[in-house]
């Protein structure tokens, strides 16, 4: 893995090449190295070498910055993040190591004052923290854990993020490895115990408001039920209404078939079609009578008989 994370170039070539190359003296003895890095790139992103680029330091003759508590190799990582604003890691294939080597480099990179590269660390260890580029989701170990909580202060910003990230997207497992080798510093547990109990009270605040849904929910479904019972209460009003009409009409339907069999009577009787010159519907029941009276061809109603 060569890059995890890329940013804008902050300052262009041509505002530094200019600048005499600063040695830099890093580690002791047989393992010290020397660096040389551009005066004018690493002024402005470092105000630790600003600060000591200025004043008798620039008057002396051996102009030399010495790191002799540091790493060679963290520093090579720097002097390449700088100049390319990427994090390169070639030859770097296991995770854990990957996690390592970023640790270190942001804790030089605090050490020496430059916000810039310290922010460009956190958010490619935050990137891989969330990517499974090797296989799994790993979070940093507790040697990881140990070198950043040795290497910066108490309110640096990469303590809160890990905590969080151990809080927030931990498993067990993953919680499980921090305490198979060496434990980390109290310190994360403090960090990580606090934001523990923040994500508690919010899957709790979010329980809560679930739960009402839950009973709004319920309480429409009660309102729709009552509902549907009152329908089906009118449907069952209605069925029997309509069963009645039915009654009703089978009931002028056999007074009809009555009545006509009388006037076919009749008509036998007195020699005439009564249905033939007198029409009488079933809508008009109440003027039968009237209509009947009124036919000119029925015979007047004479004493009863």
């Amino acid at each position: 893995m060569t890059e995890i994370n890329k940013s804008p170039r902050r300052l262009e070539a041509r505002h530094y090449l200019g600048t005499p190359p600063i040695r830099i003296a890093v580690g002791q003895g047989d393992t010290q190295k020397d660096f040389y890095i551009h005066e004018g790139l690493i002024c402005a992103r470092s105000e630790f070498f600003k600060n000591a680029l200025s004043g008798k330091w620039a008057e002396s003759a051996n102009q030399v910055v010495t790191l002799q508590d540091d790493d060679p190799e963290t520093l090579f990582m720097y002097q390449q993040l700088i100049y390319t604003d990427d994090l390169q890691l070639e030859g770097i294939t296991e995770k854990a190591s990957v996690y390592v080597a970023l640790s270190k480099t942001y804790v030089i990179a605090d050490k020496l004052l430059d916000t810039s590269s310290k922010k460009i660390i956190l958010k490619g260890i935050l990137k891989l923290c969330r990517n499974k580029a090797y296989g799994t989701q790993e979070l940093p170990s507790a040697e990881s854990l140990t070198i950043i909580y040795e290497g910066t202060s108490d309110n640096d910003e990469i303590r809160s993020a890990l905590a969080k990230v151990y809080a927030y997207e931990g498993v067990k497992t993953t919680m499980d490895s921090i305490f198979q080798a060496d434990s980390p510093p109290m310190e994360f547990f403090y960090d990580l115990s606090r934001y523990l109990w923040d994500d508690f009270n919010r899957s709790r605040r979010g329980l809560f408001e679930t739960n009402k849904k839950i009973d709004h929910t319920t309480a429409n479904l009660e309102k729709v039920a009552v509902s549907l019972e009152d329908r089906e209460l009118e449907l069952v009003k209605t069925v029997s209404a309509l069963h009645s009409t039915r009654a009703e009409l089978v009931s002028k339907d056999s007074f009809i078939r009555k009545v006509e069999a009388k006037l076919g009577f009749w008509a036998h009787k007195y020699g005439f079609d009564t249905r033939a010159n007198m029409e009488l519907h079933s809508r008009d029941v109440e003027q039968w009578l009237d209509q009947i009276r009124s036919f000119s061809g029925f015979p007047k109603y004479q004493g009863g008989k």
